[in-house]
């Protein structure tokens, strides 16, 4: 039969990531194939992807998405001979062995799905919490937030998910790679997301009401609210150079010999002046000056590579001298990362 290599390689790659990592299990190491689908898995995370083909019920080991990606055509003939795979492309022919594993039936939901209010926002809240998040992410009614022992983001949005839960980080991960999130249905400890495109992803969540291993981050995602309210009573506006995100790329490449918490800059803000300078690097040094428009009289400092993510997220720029924390507010986008004197 022929299929389309291009649709065949796109799934099958979406699909990897569950077939890479310390969680992979033995009985479900390749991608199966179905009539319907073809889906993976491993011990945390699960990923069906609809795929309609007169293909039997197989087992594909993962080599052959290397193989798939090297073939010539468009198109690739595949035949299933007794527990082979024989596949044609263009000039090029071969065969895989097919596994031979117990794959277990996996039974998902078929009904009780919930929207989320705005799949789009929903996608691009994830994204932006995935570069901080620590084990997972916490989504309630109104909010999803991540957190790490430096940073935070939290995004005001309408969730539809009335109970706190956190989504585990892999789960964010798998997510990330796919298009617009638009439902899902949570039972129990396993949380199922459906996209737009009908692709199910299945993975661990964190109720707030179970007793689970990483039930402090509910109460860590609370202080840090707690704390970004005082910071935003404490803090001044700091002016932002245009070619500040450049030097600070300049900074951490020139510090590239230390580990990425050990490279860091001090910014100094004398009224009309800013100075960004490398600390802590015995090899090179780097030191620049930036005229602004403030008032504002502090130094502080931080990672240059967390400082550029941060600008990233754009908006307005805030330093809270009391509490040592750098704030960002852009929307309903708002962001905290401490720094040291």
């Amino acid at each position: 039969m022929d299929i389309d290599r291009i649709n065949l390689l796109r799934i099958l790659d979406l699909l990897s990531p569950t077939l890479t990592g310390k969680d992979i299990a033995k009985a479900t190491e390749g991608f199966h194939i179905t009539p319907d689908y073809i889906e993976a898995c491993n011990n945390s995370t699960l990923v069906r992807i609809p795929f309609k083909s007169d293909m039997p019920d197989c087992i594909l080991p993962k080599d052959f998405l290397e193989i798939l990606t090297r073939l010539p055509g468009e198109k690739v003939n595949i035949e299933i001979n007794e527990n082979e795979l024989v596949f044609k492309s263009g000039r090029v022919s071969g065969k895989i062995k097919l596994l031979q594993l117990d794959y277990p039936v996996i039974e998902l939901p078929t009904e009780g799905w919930k929207d989320f209010p705005d799949k789009l926002e929903i996608a691009d809240a994830m994204h932006e919490c995935k570069s901080v998040m620590f084990k997972g992410i916490y989504i309630d009614a109104d909010t999803i937030s991540a957190t790490d022992s430096y940073q935070a983001i939290i995004k005001t949005i309408k969730t539809g998910i009335e109970e706190g839960i956190i989504l585990d980080e892999k789960l964010v991960q798998l997510a990330d790679r796919f298009a617009e999130i638009k439902q899902f249905k949570i039972i129990g400890d396993d949380v199922f997301l459906k996209t737009e495109h009908e692709d199910i992803l299945a993975g661990k969540c964190y109720p707030k009401t179970g007793n689970n291993s990483v039930s402090y981050l509910y109460e860590w995602v609370r202080l840090v609210k707690q704390i970004m309210e005082k910071v935003k009573k404490s803090c001044k506006e700091i002016p932002i150079p245009e070619s500040l995100k450049e030097s600070l790329a300049k900074h951490d490449l020139i510090q590239s010999n230390m580990k990425s918490r050990s490279r860091v800059v001090k910014v100094k803000l004398d009224k009309t002046k800013m100075t960004l300078e490398s600390v802590g690097n015995k090899v090179s040094e780097l030191k620049e000056q930036f005229t602004i428009d403030s008032d504002l009289e502090c130094s502080f400092q931080i990672p240059p590579k967390e400082l550029e993510q941060a600008l990233a997220i754009g908006g307005k720029v805030f330093y809270s001298e009391t509490n040592h924390c750098l704030y960002i507010k852009n929307g309903d986008v708002e962001y905290l990362t401490n720094c040291s004197k």
